[in-house]
């Protein structure tokens, strides 16, 4: 079996991770009936502690990728020039993803796999 297996359905899991993001941080009352559902479902999974490191090491690599992928966003939108307005538009909205992902990632796991969140942003 290969991981994830060859018919896993990237875009589904893309269109939910977009969805979580989205209605992160807002009220029960204002989410749709899947979103409440996902926010009061009980149950989990049982993370061990020898797989701690892990889940931190791979946190800070994730935070420190989006964190070069931010500045590098940045530095083009500041020096951009004359070309298509559309490719800064895009840019703007990476960036604006990479921060939504980035404050997702540090309000719902960095503060469950670090005593200090922020230690999440030292790599």
């Amino acid at each position: 079996m290969t991981f994830p297996y060859p018919d896993f359905d990237h875009v589904n899991l893309d269109s939910q991770l977009k969805k979580v993001i989205d209605s992160h941080g807002q009220p029960l009352e204002g989410l749709d009936e899947e979103m409440r559902d996902l926010r009061t479902k009980e149950g989990g999974i049982m993370i061990k502690p020898h797989e701690i490191p892990w889940m931190q090491k791979m946190l800070i690599f994730t935070v420190g990728a989006m964190d070069r992928e931010a500045r590098d966003l940045e530095n083009s939108i500041n020096t951009y020039g004359s070309g298509s307005p559309i490719n800064l538009t895009n840019m703007r909205a990476r960036l604006d993803e990479i921060k939504q992902n980035k404050k997702y990632l540090k309000e719902n796991f960095a503060i469950k796999f670090f005593e200090d969140s922020n230690n999440i942003d030292k790599a």
